[in-house]
């Protein structure tokens, strides 16, 4: 890892995050569920990981309550398509309230990244709201094949933001400047 850091310029602890979002990736792939908000944590020295499903504990609300202030959402959503597309054929220009993107009124739960309080007392009996509960998950032992080719793209495109980023930094000190220099490809 402090060869990688030296080469691309990069500090130890967004290398350290790039291995651990694509550890993420690969658990997802192999063990997690589309309802997970996963997040792991890589131990360097013994090269153990723990993996966690981050929650953020909401007050209780109706489900169906949610699913019908959602239905409306979407049909509002569909009725603006629909006048937006009538209005560009038709060549007229489209007015500011139909750009902005349909609100929820009313109750809104994400299951991917709240859990209700309910549900986060049988967890945790003090949990309170707004708080974030991470609950522990189990890593059944090694990653397949796809998520290790998962987590390979993960590390390769986390390092090559994060080498663009330090690269833009860098250059940012000389804007409104004029600066001679040689451009290569690389």
């Amino acid at each position: 890892m402090r060869q990688i850091c030296e080469e691309k310029g990069l500090s130890y602890e967004a290398v350290l995050e790039t291995i651990e979002s694509a550890l993420a990736a690969a658990y997802r792939k192999d063990f997690g569920n589309k309802i997970q908000n996963i997040e792991v944590e890589y131990d360097v020295a013994s090269g153990k990981i723990k993996a966690f499903d981050v929650k953020t504990v909401v007050e209780d609300v109706d489900l169906a309550e949610v699913e019908r202030v959602e239905e409306e959402r979407r049909a509002k959503q569909e009725e603006r398509t629909t006048k937006i597309k009538e209005l560009v054929e038709a060549g007229q220009p489209i007015p500011e309230e139909l750009s902005a993107p349909a609100s929820a009124d009313g109750p809104t739960f994400n299951e991917k990244l709240e859990i209700m309080l309910s549900a986060a007392k049988d967890i945790d009996h003090d949990a309170k709201v707004e708080e974030v509960l991470r609950m522990e998950l189990i890593v059944p032992g090694e990653f397949g094949r796809m998520a290790a080719m998962t987590a390979k793209q993960v590390v390769m495109q986390k390092l090559r933001e994060a080498e663009r980023e330090v690269i833009f930094n860098e250059f940012k000190e000389n804007e409104h400047t004029i600066v001679v220099g040689t451009i290569q490809r690389r």
